[in-house]
Order: structure tokens, then sequence, then C-alpha cells
């Protein structure tokens, strides 16, 4: 696997926007008010699964909490949380790096760095931001990147569209998982656009 590739997904799973784990979550029926099923209205839930959907459900993916649509074989997915309780994860992301080889020396040291300073507890928001930022520019992103869209697991055979930004210390993501996706998918810029509303209404 091209190492930019690998690099790539681990940051992908930084964001718990990964579809088994999508899969994989613990739901709940949605309770009104102030909760994550409150981040998107049901015109946008509608615009991403190209359809009405299912009735929206909380879950807990990691540590994070998120919103799930699910009908069928397709699922929209949202969440929304400060970015020093996204970044929790990055230990373990560089554990996996670790045990990936596949990153250079000097990158290496300072993606540990990054996750020494998760571990102190010492992080804040304006710094977990420049961490995604970091893993975004070690996967071939310009350096201080702040969102990103891409196709789940790569471009030849995806089966998610994921859109995650830190920006002004709130992580942010959307997710959609369905049959029928591809690199020129239309649905890439459905993902985008609602990204960019989720990201306005955060920060």
């Amino acid at each position: 696997m091209d190492p930019l590739v690998h690099i790539h997904k681990l940051a992908v799973a930084v964001g718990v926007l990964v579809v088994v784990s999508v899969l994989g979550a613990c739901s709940a029926p949605a309770e009104a008010g102030g909760g994550p099923c409150d981040l998107v209205d049901a015109a946008t839930v509608t615009d991403l699964a190209g359809r009405e959907i299912g009735a929206p459900r909380e879950a807990v993916v990691g540590t994070v909490p998120v919103c799930q649509w699910h009908d069928g074989d397709v699922t929209v997915q949202v969440s929304q949380v400060a970015a020093a309780e996204w970044v929790v994860a990055l230990p373990a992301i560089v554990e996996q790096i670790r045990q990936g080889d596949v990153m250079d020396e000097a990158a290496l040291a300072r993606v540990e760095k990054a996750a020494k300073l998760v571990e102190s507890g010492k992080v804040d928001p304006a710094a977990a931001c420049d961490m995604f930022s970091l893993l975004l520019e070690l996967s071939g992103e310009e350096p201080g990147a702040d969102r990103t869209v891409t196709l789940i697991p790569n471009a030849q055979a995806p089966r998610a569209i994921s859109g995650q930004s830190c920006v002004d210390g709130v992580h942010s993501s959307v997710l959609l998982a369905a049959p029928g996706l591809s690199a020129d998918s239309p649905k890439i810029s459905t993902v985008d656009v609602a990204l960019n509303e989720l990201t306005a209404a955060g920060v």
C-alpha cells in the first residue's frame, strides 16, 4: 500500500468516521434538545441520503457522541465536539502508524510529540486543531489544512464519503455511507456543502 494512502486512512480514523465504526456503534433514539441530532436539519440529511431517511438515533463512536440516520444500505452520520475531546484518540493512532512502518523518522517524531502532549492532558483547543492539520499534512494535504473530504477506504472502491474539519477549536464531521459511490460522485460535493454548513455553525 502507498504510505500516503495508509497515513491518510489513519488521519480519517482519528475522526472516528471509519465505516466499520459507523456500522458497529451502539445507538438509541434521539432525544430532543441540544444533542448531536440537532446539528443538521432534515433537508440536509435528505440531500445527503438522496431520499427521506429514517429517524435520527444518537450513538457514541469511540468517545464521541454522534447522530446517525440509517435506512437499508444508506447511513448519514454527523458529529461536532471540542477538538480537545476529539484528539484523545491520537495516541492509539500513533501506535498504528508505528506498527505499520509507513512514516519516516522525522514525521513520526512530530506525531509522537503531539501524542505525548495529548497524554499529558495539556492540549488546548488551538493545539488540538494543529494536530488535526498535522495529520492532514502528513497524508498529503497542504500545510495548515483545516478540512478534508475523502473517500473511504479509497477512491477505487469507496464505501463512504467522510468530511472533517477542525476550526477554532471545534472538530466537525459528516459521513455518508452508501452503495454506488465513486471518485466522481456528486455526493462528494453534497458532503462538502454539509461540512461547510456544520463548520460555520460551530465557530
